[in-house]
């Protein structure tokens, strides 16, 4: 059977498989989400989507952490030297129905300025267990590797 004992500001709470619910709106009230933003929130990203971007020789590489989401819903543009990478909002999730909760799928959208570095006909994505890779080929007539400059 499932029991999980913790604490929090000091309120001991037991929570049952069977009866974890009231338990734990008993003894943490039911903000307990709101307890913990507020207590944690300044460490969170705010509904910003975390990105790794990756140098290699012949391009640039965006991993998007975006765990949970549908990959036929995410939206990538290039337009005017912007790179666009959206999801729309999820309304599927009942908050009513959850008696604790550090997760929402839900969208965002994030803007990347790229310059003509990039040869933007050629930009390609894949979602892979929960991470959006998008590969933006360099453009070689633009890149010119940097130049070591001598000190007199």
């Amino acid at each position: 059977m499932y029991n999980r004992s913790f604490n929090f500001q000091g309120v001991d709470a037991q929570c049952n498989a069977h009866n974890a619910g009231n338990g734990f709106r008993r003894h943490c009230g039911r903000n307990f989400s709101d307890i913990m933003n507020k207590r944690f929130g300044k460490f969170m990203n705010h509904g910003q989507i975390p990105v790794n971007i990756q140098e290699t020789e012949d391009s640039f590489i965006l991993h998007l952490f975006a765990a949970g989401r549908n990959k036929e819903l995410f939206s990538i543009t290039f337009k005017e030297d912007n790179l666009t990478i959206s999801y729309p909002s999820d309304a599927t999730v009942n908050e009513q129905q959850l008696i604790y909760s550090e997760y929402k799928p839900g969208g965002f959208e994030r803007i990347f300025r790229v310059s003509d570095r990039v040869l933007a006909d050629q930009i390609s994505a894949t979602y892979t267990e929960g991470v959006l890779e998008v590969t933006l080929p360099k453009n070689p007539e633009t890149n010119q590797p940097g130049q070591n400059i001598v000190i007199d």
